[in-house]
């Protein structure tokens, strides 16, 4: 703290330095292909996850009465109504 820099900030820095520093001296090229695999699907996941928390919150009849009420753009038809 003497420095005035966060703790955190100053730990993930490092980490991600190291991190690629022993990623290209330590690991061999398919245990690297392997990782960032690893790593591509578990951003996957998350991101899916995230998706399906924010479609759990949406309530349908909310949804169906914005639908309705013509704020995505459209006009609403009375029904039987013919162009």
């Amino acid at each position: 703290m003497q420095l005035g820099y966060s703790g955190v900030i100053s730990t993930v820095v490092a980490g991600l330095i190291c991190g690629n520093y022993g990623a290209k001296r330590g690991m061999a090229p398919s245990v690297r292909l392997a990782v960032n695999t690893f790593w591509e699907y578990i951003g996957f996941a998350l991101n899916s996850l995230v998706f399906l928390l924010v479609g759990l919150t949406i309530r349908l009849p909310d949804l169906l009465r914005i639908g309705d009420s013509g704020l995505c753009g459209h006009h609403h038809r009375p029904r039987g109504s013919h162009l």
